[in-house]
């Protein structure tokens, strides 16, 4: 997906979700959970990467349901981390 694409599903702009993915801007949470609800196939370790990325990538898994599950448990670590 663009940035744009993105940036109009979320109601930001393009350059906002490229702040977001190059990291010149802090992620927040509200943006990461509105991701995963809205795509939970994604893989969220990407944006936690640091490699510079300049698009995410939706990806189909095979066992979704396991998958899910261990996605949620890795958001909510990260998400724990973060905001203590």
């Amino acid at each position: 997906m663009s940035n744009i694409e993105i940036g109009q599903l979320y109601g930001c702009t393009s350059a906002t979700v490229g702040n977001y993915l190059n990291g010149n801007r802090e992620i927040p949470s509200d943006f990461i959970v509105w991701l995963k609800i809205t795509y939970p196939d994604i893989d969220l370790n990407i944006l936690f990467k640091d490699d510079e990325i300049t698009e995410i990538s939706v990806v189909k898994l095979v066992d979704n349901t396991a998958n899910k599950r261990e996605m949620l448990k890795d958001i909510e670590g990260i998400l724990n981390k973060y905001l203590q």
